[in-house]
């Protein structure tokens, strides 16, 4: 019985082996070829000394394996941060971390230093970055496994990293030519190894250094999750190798379960590959075609024609593919000047690994490779353990060794199947545009901008993400140089933008700075120097909450030079909203919603329009929540506040207009238009401050309005600003709003609250247990200062001052008469004119001084 099982096996074997041998090798079809040699590369390559020194190493303290950096040391300087980065990314991974600055052509002494770290830091992976020493293999190509060179097998020599991998096996020149033709002892690789090579990348503008740069930074975009997987693969298997397609396929399907397989002799072909699959958003591409290290080279007509897909087409075409697998002969030869499986990781924004051959031949056992890597093995691991049982195995080894002995990995050999999805995108580190962050960014990333002038218009479609500077507006500033809105944002409701400056936008319709479709937060902007038709500033259809920001400057033909709404219920809170021009409606804000907005506690100053200079609601069934708003200095010809004809149900609660410029009339409610104004400010804006149109409810309570105003608390004073000359609209201690309004109110059955906190954030009311302030602002007091002048009153029969002044919640006054009386009566007075308390005093006169002392101690209530 073991012996039928053994002879099974053995049959299996044999037929597998049978099989594979069937497989057409990969050969470059240019008859008139030439391939650099060991000779070329030493020509160019004159001797060095070795010199080398560690200059970093960084611990992870998670596992025992190190990562080996080797870089050549004309090189470092100029990749060191790239490096550090790179080494970082390494510690998150895991590994502790090596980087060996290296000199010199000799390749034994490259392969002793990396033993030496394998042996001493358990190093698992090395990568050699740059220009460095080069391993050279010589065998002939023994397709047979007969151990005789056969007509049609050319002796070959090659570039061979397995040399660096395969610390434990015996390598020898047997004709002393410097090129290895013997290989035995433990010949299978004990690490992964990877090359990043672009000193010899001509063909593309970028210098080795940045060409490495670039690397880098999309290598940890990559690493990091921000640049993510994509779900499709593809198996690209030209005419040859059509037979084997669906295998190939399922081997693929190991580590990416979606792979498409486009195998029909009459589908594969340049043109298509071209433009239609390396643009296509596959994560991974194993292409089977015939090649050479410049070219592709495709069947057509029935196998009768071939076509090319050149090198210097990649830059153009910028494949998406991350990882590729290149079936095609000499594709991945690194010592050839822009050899294709360079150019696909150099000559794309995407590639990062292309696995390939510097020789004729690739892989074969597809599955053996393709199982570790899609369990969570590095490439370069997932390599190795593809080696260890496909080459050097067996009885067929001559075999495997032409087939296979040129494989290698250019790119990063640490490299998984994927990460997980990252969350931070910096700019301009990851990327050298905001627009490319936002396209590369998923929902629920931050994407982080440094300081800069960024021309740019943006959109931001469908994400919900959040763009934040990282030192505010100020230093941060989007431009979008009069060439269309600076920032879209469509169907993004849970997106936030915050601190950025955006200005100099033109729209032709709505948004010259932002345009919204959506709920999103806009806020700590300074958004200035827009223009539109409508929403110089912000146009919005939707619900977003515009919060502390400076909106200023922005100009419109018809509505809404600072903000204009659309649809949806929005909020602006704790903005700055001056210096902006609507021709028609709307100079600050303007509302054309059916929905309830909010506009709170913001200051709206210097705003222009023939309509509504502050603000202006023109829709029917719009509604506002007015509150703890400073509106002063706006200039319209009608109204500074316009709730116009149908409008909704309107609360202006706490707010303080003041001083705009109005050529007839103040605050508007048209018909059909139901309001209250509870504990507002409104002096000096118009003959008329508040107009009221026929079938319209309003109610006005608790207000300081110029003028007066029937209703319940209100009242008609000076309101006595701090400063209003140079906009501080607080009221002092003496003012008369100071506790004068109410912290609720029931009106026709609704209850309507004092805002808890004032404009700037004061508890109201100061003190709790006190009535709130009418106006914006909240003073500390709980009732207003009572005072005589702070000065003596200097007249010849009588001498008046008091202290404190200010006082609470008692002051002492002091006065004196000179002339002779029995009584004398103090009586104190408001600023209205209103008497409030009356003392009588018996009068006594100092001999000496030939004039009466008094000294009454006032508790500052009246006579009630």
């Amino acid at each position: 019985m073991k012996k039928l099982i053994l002879l099974i096996l053995i049959i299996i074997s044999c037929s597998l082996f049978a099989r594979y041998k069937d497989v057409p090798v990969t050969r470059d079809l240019d008859p008139n070829a030439e391939y650099d040699t060991y000779q070329d590369w030493f020509s160019s390559h004159p001797q060095q000394l070795t010199q080398f020194r560690e200059v970093s190493r960084v611990f992870s303290n998670q596992r025992d394996e190190g990562f080996l950096i080797v870089v050549n040391n004309n090189l470092y300087e100029d990749i060191e941060q790239s490096i550090q980065i790179y080494q970082e990314d390494l510690t998150n991974d895991n590994f502790d971390s090596f980087v060996l600055e290296y000199n010199g052509t000799s390749h034994e002494d490259l392969r002793e230093q990396i033993i030496t770290y394998v042996q001493t830091e358990n190093v698992t992976n090395v990568v050699l970055i740059g220009d460095l020493p080069v391993a050279w293999f010589e065998l002939f190509e023994d397709w047979n496994n007969n151990g005789i060179q056969d007509e049609g097998e050319a002796w070959v020599e090659f570039p061979c990293d397995l040399y660096f991998a395969d610390i434990d096996g015996i390598w020898e020149d047997t004709d002393a030519n410097n090129i290895y033709d013997y290989h035995e002892g433990d010949k299978h690789p004990e690490i992964g190894i990877g090359r990043i090579v672009a000193d010899n990348m001509n063909m593309l503008p970028d210098s080795e250094s940045e060409l490495i740069n670039d690397y880098f930074q999309k290598n940890h975009l990559f690493r990091t999750g921000i640049v993510t997987s994509y779900e499709t693969s593809l198996a690209y298997i030209d005419d040859d190798w059509s037979y084997w397609g669906q295998e190939y396929q399922q081997a693929m399907q190991l580590a990416y379960p979606s792979v498409v397989l486009v195998n029909n002799i009459e589908a594969t072909n340049a043109g298509d590959y071209r433009d239609n699959r390396l643009i296509a958003d596959y994560e991974f591409i194993q292409v089977h075609v015939h090649s050479g290290p410049n070219a592709h080279y495709f069947y057509y007509n029935n196998g009768n024609s071939y076509a090319l897909v050149n090198n210097y087409e990649i830059p153009s075409v910028n494949p998406t593919a991350h990882y590729y697998n290149l079936f095609a002969c000499s594709n991945s030869r690194f010592t050839t000047a822009n050899n294709m499986g360079a150019m696909y990781i150099y000559g794309s924004d995407h590639g990062l690994v292309t696995l390939g051959s510097t020789k004729t031949g690739s892989m074969l056992w597809f599955e053996d490779f393709y199982e570790p890597f899609g369990v969570g093995t590095t490439i370069g691991e997932a390599l190795r353990l593809w080696w260890e049982v496909s080459v050097d195995v067996g009885n067929d080894w001559r075999w495997q060794r032409s087939w296979f002995y040129g494989m290698i990995i250019q790119g990063d050999p640490s490299l998984l199947r994927q990460y997980e999805q990252g969350e931070v995108i910096y700019i301009p580190q990851d990327f050298s545009t905001i627009q490319q962050g936002i396209d590369a960014a998923s929902d629920g990333f931050t994407v982080f901008v440094d300081d800069g002038i960024y021309p740019e218009n943006l959109t931001i479609n469908g994400k919900d993400i959040i763009l934040q500077s990282i030192n505010g507006a100020e230093n941060c500033i989007i431009d979008g140089f009069s060439d269309d809105s600076v920032v879209i944002i469509q169907e993004s409701d849970d997106s936030e933008i915050r601190g950025f400056t955006i200005q100099n936008g033109i729209a032709n319709y709505g948004g010259g700075g932002i345009n919204i479709n959506g709920s999103p937060l806009v806020e700590e902007c300074i958004i200035q120097n827009n223009s539109a038709t409508r929403g110089g500033g912000i146009y919005v259809v939707g619900s977003p909450i515009i919060n502390n920001n400076i909106i200023q400057n922005n100009t419109v033909t018809v509505a809404g030079g600072g903000i204009i709404s659309y649809g949806g219920e929005i909020q602006v809170r704790n903005n700055l909203i001056s210096g902006n021009h609507s021709d028609v409606y709307g100079g600050g804000v303007h509302i054309e919603t059916s929905g309830v907005v909010e506009i709170i506690n913001n200051r709206i100053s210097a705003n222009s329009s023939q309509r509504g200079g502050a603000i202006c609601f023109h829709a029917e069934n719009a509604g506002g929540l007015i509150k703890n708003n400073l509106v002063i200095e706006n200039v319209a010809e009608y109204f500074h506040s316009d709730f116009g004809y149908l409008t909704g149900n309107h609360e202006l609660i706490n707010n303080t207009f003041a001083n705009n410029v109005i050529d007839s009339l103040g605050i508007g409610f048209g018909s059909q238009c139901n309001a209250v104004l509870i504990n507002n400010i409104i002096w000096e804006n118009a003959d008329e401050e508040i107009k009221i149109y026929p079938e319209t409810n309003v109610e006005v309570l608790y207000c300081d309005v110029q003028g007066g105003w029937e209703g319940e608390g209100n009242i008609d004073v000076i309101p006595r600003f701090v400063g209003q000359s140079y906009g501080n609209y607080n009221i002092t201690g003496f003012s008369h709003c100071v506790g004068a309004g109410i912290e609720e109110i029931e009106i026709n059955g609704t209850l309507y609250y004092a805002p808890e906190f004032d404009i700037e954030g004061t508890i109201r009311p100061a003190p709790v247990g006190s009535n709130p302030d009418i106006g914006a602002y909240e003073h500390l007091n709980g009732e207003p200062f009572v005072s005589a002048e702070n000065t003596q009153l200097l007249i010849p029969d009588y001498k008046l001052q008091n202290y404190p002044n200010p006082f609470n919640p008692a002051t002492t006054i002091s006065f004196s008469v000179t002339q002779n009386s029995d009584f004398v009566t103090l009586e104190i007075y408001n600023i209205k004119g209103q008497k409030v308390k009356i003392f009588d005093c018996i009068n006594y006169v100092d001999a000496k001084a030939m004039k009466s002392l008094h000294h009454i101690i006032w508790n500052g209530t009246d006579e009630n």
